[in-house]
């Protein structure tokens, strides 16, 4: 039976993946929400060609666009993000707020539909009961303090929202760890294990699943990787954890330096 998705966010690099592996699965339509076509057509020349894939172009707040992408869909998959610690960032719950507003529209006007699960991109950061073991209280204190510490607050503010609305609505929070560009390596969904090291292959892999697999709704979800050594991560990583430190420690430079460009 064929199945309908909807992707969020599909220009950026978890939308991306979550777009290239459903194209190669038969049983599936793709509903695409970006603010560019254009960007998104560059990424994936000639899908609009594609016979399986709806395209919808525009702002996060035209909740008619909204509502229309995420209509008569299985699962929505909210992938609008930044990965970046910008002082009192509230891109997550802007797309919450959005998100819960163009099914609430879709609910009103018929009743009877079902809801997608949304499967939402929130980060393994914000889940202390399984980080916390595994990472030094130093790393702690310097990273996921410090470094993501604006980044997380808004994370943890979206899913709150989401969890206002669970009497209707179906959600799963992805937990991932620090997602790299490198080859799938396979993985295993818990709610416990944790890689502190994933491919945004197998992250697009794993969001679909969470869908797929009925046992996951209303949970925050983590990702282990199988192969979590082998994967390939650069000095490049590091720079938004950088970043994200000199925004908190010296935020009101950091603010000059966005301002000037030099950010």
């Amino acid at each position: 039976m064929t199945a309908t998705y909807a992707i969020l966010g599909a220009t950026g690099s978890t939308g991306s993946s979550i777009l290239t592996y459903l194209l190669g699965r038969d049983d599936t339509r793709i509903k695409v929400y970006v603010r560019s076509r254009a960007k998104l057509l560059k990424a994936f020349p000639n899908l609009d060609e594609n016979k399986k894939v709806q395209i919808f172009e525009g702002s996060i707040e035209d909740i008619e666009v909204i509502s229309a992408c995420v209509r008569d869909t299985k699962a929505v998959f909210s992938t609008v993000a930044i990965n970046e610690n910008v002082p009192h960032m509230r891109v997550a719950q802007h797309t919450a707020h959005c998100v819960v507003a163009a099914l609430s529209t879709n609910r009103i006007a018929e009743p009877s539909s079902k809801v997608p699960t949304v499967v939402v991109l929130s980060a393994g950061s914000v889940n202390p009961e399984v980080l916390d073991p595994q990472l030094p209280k130093f790393a702690h204190w310097l990273f996921v303090s410090g470094a993501l510490n604006y980044l997380n607050d808004d994370l943890k503010h979206a899913e709150a929202y989401y969890q206002l609305h669970k009497a209707w609505l179906p959600f799963v929070f992805a937990h991932p760890a620090n997602i790299v560009k490198d080859v799938a390596r396979g993985f295993e969904l818990s709610t416990t294990k944790y890689s502190m090291a994933l491919s945004y292959a197998d992250l697009g892999v794993a969001m679909v699943r969470m869908a797929d697999e009925g046992e996951w709704v209303g949970k925050a979800v983590t990702i282990k990787s199988n192969d979590e050594k082998a994967i390939k991560q650069e000095l490049a990583d590091l720079v938004p954890l950088i970043k994200g430190l000199y925004a908190h420690y010296f935020t009101k430079f950091w603010t000059l330096g966005r301002k000037m460009g030099a950010l």
